[in-house]
């Protein structure tokens, strides 16, 4: 099981007060970019496509995420632990 780093997006402290202020269509970018860029080091890391991913609990964007991941064709639920893919 694959287990990415999800912080970059999670806005939870000071360096990411920026995020707060952006609009719908700004998060959903910056989500669908991250996201597409952890598909892609799954691709490399297992040789396929994910089916799933798991989207942290934690995670302020969790319903950019989910959607987003509906976009990509990704089943999605959430998780107590960070975000990652399957």
């Amino acid at each position: 099981m694959y287990e990415d780093d999800d912080n970059s997006i999670n806005p939870v402290d000071e360096d990411h007060e920026e995020f707060h202020t952006l609009g719908t269509d700004d998060e959903f970018e910056i989500v669908m970019d991250h996201l597409i860029v952890m598909v892609s080091e799954f691709q490399l890391m297992h040789g396929r496509e994910p089916t799933k991913i798991y989207v942290s609990d934690d995670n302020e964007v969790q319903s950019v995420m989910m959607y987003s991941a509906d976009t990509l064709g990704l089943e999605y639920d959430r998780t107590e632990k960070k975000t990652y893919l399957e």
